[in-house]
C-alpha cells in the first residue's frame, strides 16, 4: 500500500533484480480527493420558485441539482451545476433535491427539502350599507383556511356558523360602520383583505323559515319588509326557479335536482340593504311497492313482499308479526287491505 502527501498524477516502477539481471515496470495511479457535498438550508416558499444554496467544498469537483422526491418536473436556472441555482417546479408540494459533487471516479450527495405552497389571494367581497344589526360576508375563498376577524366598529362581533366560513353570518351588537378582515393561511403564506359595513338602524330583511322537502317544490315564507325584496339562489347543487316571480316573498321555488339549498330574501330601500338565508333540504321521496294482492285461507297466514328503500311501516300493525319490516306474516280474520 502506497501512500502520497499530496492529490495527483503518479508513476510508481517496480524493477527485479537477479545477479546481473534487471527488469522494470511502471504504472500510473491518480489520487483524487473525496469531494464534500452540502446542499445548505431548505425551506418554504409561497410560490414555484425557490433559491437553492448549496456550500461549496474545499475540494476540486463537479456539483449537479437532481430532484430526486416528489411530484412534477423540475428546472435549474443558470443550469444544474450552480450551486445557487433557483430551481422552478411545475407542481406545489414537498421537494427533496440532492447536490451531487462528482471529482474523477469519486462522488458525495447531499439532499435539501423545500415545501412549495401555494399563494392565497384573499378577496372579502363586498360590504355596504346593511339594514339591522346581521350581514351576511361573501368571501371568495382562494387557497388554505380563510378567517374573518373584526379590525373596527362601536360595537362586538359574532360570526356563525363560525368565523372561518367565507359567507359567515355577522352579527353586531350595536348600528355603526365596521370594518371586517378575511385572511388567507396556507402553510407559511397569508393574504389579507378588508371590507366595510354599515349597520343602519332600520328593520333588517326576514326570510323566514327553510326545512324539508320529499319533493322539489318549496313554498318560502318571508316576511315582507318597507323595501324591495328579491330572492335568490345562493348554494345548491342544481338550478332554481321562483314563481310567480323572485320579488314575491311567499314565493314557491322549484329545483332541478334534489339536495341542500341555500336561498336569500334580499331586501332594498333608499338607505341600506339586507339579507337573509334559509336552507331547505330537498329529499328523493323513497320507492316503494306494497307488493301483489293474494289469498289466503281463512285461519292461515302469508308473507306480505313489499319492496322500497328507508324504513317500513305497515298497517293494521296487530295482525302483522312485525310491521316495521319490509315482508311481515299476516294474520288476517277477514279480508283485509294492509
Amino acid at each position: 500500500i502506497v501512500t502520497v502527501t499530496a492529490y495527483g498524477a503518479y508513476t510508481f516502477r517496480w524493477t527485479e533484480n537477479k545477479g546481473a539481471c534487471k527488469s522494470s515496470d511502471d504504472i500510473a495511479v491518480n489520487f483524487y480527493q473525496p469531494p464534500d457535498a452540502n446542499a445548505g438550508s431548505g425551506g418554504s416558499e409561497c410560490d414555484l420558485d425557490f433559491e437553492l444554496g448549496a456550500i461549496s467544498g474545499s475540494s476540486a469537483g463537479t456539483g449537479t441539482w437532481t430532484l430526486t422526491s416528489g411530484t412534477g418536473t423540475a428546472t435549474f436556472s443558470p443550469n444544474a451545476n450552480s450551486p445557487n441555482a433557483t430551481v422552478t417546479v411545475s407542481e406545489y408540494g414537498t421537494k427533496v433535491f440532492t447536490w451531487t459533487v462528482t471529482n474523477g471516479p469519486c462522488s458525495n450527495s447531499s439532499n435539501v427539502t423545500v415545501d412549495f405552497y401555494q399563494q392565497p389571494v384573499a378577496d372579502a367581497g363586498a360590504g355596504g350599507n346593511n339594514c339591522g344589526l346581521d350581514f351576511y360576508l361573501n368571501a371568495i375563498p382562494s387557497i388554505g383556511t380563510g378567517t374573518w376577524a373584526r379590525v373596527s366598529g362601536p360595537g362586538t362581533a359574532s360570526f356563525s356558523p363560525d368565523s372561518h366560513n367565507p359567507m359567515a353570518k355577522v352579527t353586531v351588537n350595536d348600528y355603526g360602520t365596521y370594518v371586517f378582515r378575511w385572511t388567507e393561511v396556507n402553510g407559511p403564506c397569508t393574504s389579507t383583505a378588508s371590507v366595510t359595513v354599515v349597520f343602519a338602524e332600520q328593520i333588517s330583511a326576514n326570510a323566514g323559515i327553510g326545512g324539508d322537502e320529499c319533493d322539489r317544490d318549496f313554498l318560502l315564507n318571508a316576511v315582507s319588509g318597507p323595501g324591495t325584496g328579491t330572492w335568490s339562489k345562493v348554494g345548491g347543487p342544481g338550478n332554481a326557479t321562483f314563481n310567480p316571480n323572485p320579488n314575491q316573498y311567499n314565493a314557491t321555488v322549484t329545483v332541478t335536482q334534489s339536495g341542500s339549498y341555500d336561498f336569500a330574501w334580499t331586501e332594498f330601500n333608499s338607505s341600506c340593504t339586507s339579507v337573509d338565508i334559509i336552507r331547505v333540504v330537498f329529499h328523493t321521496a323513497p320507492s316503494i311497492n306494497a307488493g301483489p294482492d293474494a289469498s289466503v285461507c281463512k285461519g292461515s297466514s302469508i308473507k306480505l313482499q313489499a319492496t322500497g328503500s328507508g324504513t317500513f311501516l305497515w298497517s293494521p300493525a296487530n295482525l302483522l308479526s312485525n310491521p316495521a319490516i319490509s315482508d311481515p306474516v299476516a294474520s288476517p280474520v277477514v279480508t283485509t287491505l294492509f
